[in-house]
């Protein structure tokens, strides 16, 4: 996630990936591929970023939304995508 990049390059020194797994309370083996775009950010894991990143958990959570829509977005072609709903204007 280039998110988590920008969070880590901030800091006054280079983190490692073992650094934050460990003051997030998780393993190397789970945190990298996070980090790498392979798997998703998850609830239980958006709670420990937030305050570890002085964010919240939200925050996170909504990154991963939008970074899931993004992806999806370049592979889903939608204008042949029939219109079933109208809504009404009053």
């Amino acid at each position: 996630m280039k998110l988590w990049r920008a969070f880590t390059k901030k800091q006054d020194k280079k983190l490692t990936v073992l650094q934050v797994a460990s003051g997030l309370g998780t393993t190397r083996k789970t945190l990298s591929p996070i980090i790498n775009g392979k798997q998703s950010v998850t609830p239980e894991m958006a709670l420990r970023l937030g305050p570890a990143f002085n964010t919240t958990a939200e925050f996170w959570m909504h990154a991963q939304e939008n970074y899931d829509l993004a992806i999806a977005r370049k592979k889903v072609d939608v204008k042949q995508v029939k219109v079933f709903w109208h809504p009404q204007v009053a």
